[in-house]
């Protein structure tokens, strides 16, 4: 009896490995459509993310259609209902400790610990990317994993570059005598520091050796301040204008939050930046709105503006308090980015 339930569900598994082999090798990325603000609102699929979506209701549909589908298949069914509601560069998140724009700029942190397990050392960076004038601040304590307290501290340390060049020592202090030792790197200086990846690399008297890093590079473009929006086909539509001293290809990313939610709503467009002024389009799906069932203004909270570069780096927050019109959530999109088959009565 058992023999004959693997048998189809192996065939099942190959299809569905098939299916998804097909979707990879047609070569859509989401992330790497080159738009600008005269380009179609993403909630308008290219052709191959169409052929993508046609794949997926089939499937779907094929799925749906057996009579009795085994936990597995309805929990693919599930899968693709939910993880298509909004297009692959929107999502909803419950919280503002879950919003991705301010996750992406986490500074790095890490911890290591003695080979007897006695003790623990703690690195932080206040920030995961620099821009050139800007100051590195490095944070290193030792505590004792029984007590759970800090210890005092023998830190040396070296800046590497590009993880092959020492340019040399890192001086910890302890001013406060609160057990935080704090390193400032100076990106300009008497030698200023080349765009690249540097760790701080940290050994202790406890024989604990560790690195944090972070990246220095020049953004070379900025948000003016300046934003508009409307409703274009179901979907809002936010601007950003954004001052670039180059041309260079950047990611926007942004989020959205209404007044009485908890948490909000995210996008993030790829474009190709001209040298001079210029308006970027960022498209936050319809469904979205229709899914909170709140009414506007919606306030733009967080908004990152990355270079696409060697070394990559996480852009600049900016928190612009930019209100959208009160919009009533009606007036957006009620269909889902991908419409999928009913279930049959």
């Amino acid at each position: 009896m058992m023999q004959g339930y693997r048998w189809p569900m192996l065939v099942f598994v190959l299809a569905l490995a098939a299916v998804a082999g097909a979707l990879v090798a047609d070569g859509f990325d989401p992330r790497t459509t080159l738009t600008n603000v005269n380009a179609a609102p993403p909630a308008m699929p290219t052709d191959a993310e169409a052929q993508r979506l046609a794949r997926l209701r089939d499937m779907h549909a094929r799925l749906l259609a057996q009579p009795n589908r085994t936990e597995f298949q309805q929990h693919l069914l599930d899968h693709i209902q939910a993880a298509n509601r909004f297009p692959p560069d929107n999502k909803l998140f419950a919280g503002a400790e879950l919003d991705p724009v301010i996750n992406a700029l986490t500074p790095d942190e890490r911890q290591s610990g003695s080979e007897d397990g006695r003790t623990r050392l703690t690195l932080r960076c206040d920030k995961r990317h620099y821009q050139p004038g800007e100051t590195a601040i490095i944070q290193a304590f030792q505590t004792d994993v029984d007590s759970g307290r800090k210890i005092p501290a023998q830190l040396t340390a070296q800046l590497i570059l590009n993880e092959t060049r020492n340019l040399g020592s890192v001086i910890f202090a302890d001013p406060d005598g609160d057990l935080v030792y704090t390193a400032k790197v100076a990106t300009r200086g008497n030698q200023s520091l080349q765009q690249g990846l540097y760790k701080v690399r940290v050994t202790t008297e406890a024989n604990i050796t560790d690195a944090v890093a972070f990246t220095l590079s020049d953004e070379q473009a900025r948000l003016t301040g300046r934003y508009r929006d409307h409703i274009e086909n179901g979907h809002l539509r936010v601007e950003a204008e954004v001052q670039s001293e180059t041309q260079g290809t950047y990611f926007l990313r942004a989020t959205l939050y209404a007044d009485d939610a908890g948490g909000g709503l995210f996008t993030q467009r790829r474009t190709e930046l001209k040298p001079g002024r210029q308006w970027v389009a960022l498209f936050f799906h319809g469904y979205m709105f229709r899914q909170l069932a709140l009414n506007g203004p919606y306030r733009l909270q967080n908004v990152t503006l990355q270079r696409i570069s060697f070394p990559a780096s996480t852009g600049t927050l900016t928190q612009p308090g930019y209100h959208t019109d009160a919009y009533n959530y009606r007036d957006f999109s009620a269909r889902p980015y991908l419409e999928l088959a009913a279930a049959p009565d």
